[in-house]
């Protein structure tokens, strides 16, 4: 229960911290569950290395794998790959997933997806362009990437589901689509709704870098 809060609460470090005095008694699941959170804590702390250490621990050097196996090579092994940069790697255990766990779910499908096009690994992505939801904004992202979409259909497109109440992912589509399509004014409004909608910190801090960045490139433009 005191590594569950203390992960609840973002403190990763501490949760690592505490994994050198556990009881050398302790029951297989009570430890799984420890070493779980110890792999997504270290993963969320910018570890992926000692992540997977810990994952081994509780995947697969234990008699049985826990409940939650589906979840942690989903989230941990697979993101600890694709936060190192390691593409290829995370592409090749996506597809071992794929096939152990057929078929995927929308949302499984979406989180590949995202991680590969946030890699530029295009091709790759478009493995999973089937099992997306239509007009989901990963969706909409990999056809546009793909160039199977114009940009100012796809900026059409995520207003009208913006209009309706769509996620505001669309904003992230329309802002990738207004590069491609030359549109500097529609990308800034764009990445101006992604930085007030920021689900924490660290995507604010990454959107509003990038907006400023934006704001930059167009005062340089104009000044020209």
């Amino acid at each position: 229960l005191r590594f569950r809060a203390l992960f609840e609460l973002k403190r990763y470090e501490d949760v690592l911290a505490r994994m050198g005095g556990l009881p050398s008694g302790l029951p297989e699941r009570i430890r799984q569950q420890a070493l779980a959170l110890a792999a997504r804590s270290a993963l969320a702390a910018g570890q992926p290395a000692r992540a997977r250490t810990f994952l081994a621990g509780a995947l697969w050097r234990s008699s049985a794998p826990p409940d939650n196996a589906r979840e942690l090579r989903l989230l941990v092994l697979i993101d600890s790959y694709l936060a190192e940069g390691n593409g290829n790697t995370a592409f090749r255990v996506m597809l071992r997933f794929a096939q152990d766990y057929h078929p995927l779910e929308p949302a499984q499908a979406e989180h590949f997806v995202d991680g590969l096009l946030a890699l530029d690994m295009v091709r790759e992505a478009a493995n999973w362009l089937a099992p997306l939801e239509e007009g989901s904004p990963a969706r909409q992202m990999l056809r546009l990437k793909a160039g199977l979409i114009k940009p100012d259909a796809a900026i059409a497109q995520s207003r009208a589901r913006l209009a309706k109440g769509g996620s505001t992912g669309h904003w992230r589509v329309i802002a990738e689509a207004a590069a491609l399509g030359g549109k500097p004014s529609i990308r800034i409004e764009a990445l101006e709704q992604l930085v007030r909608y920021a689900g924490d910190r660290k995507a604010a801090g990454a959107a509003a870098a990038t907006l400023w960045q934006a704001y930059q490139s167009l005062a340089q433009e104009s000044a020209n």
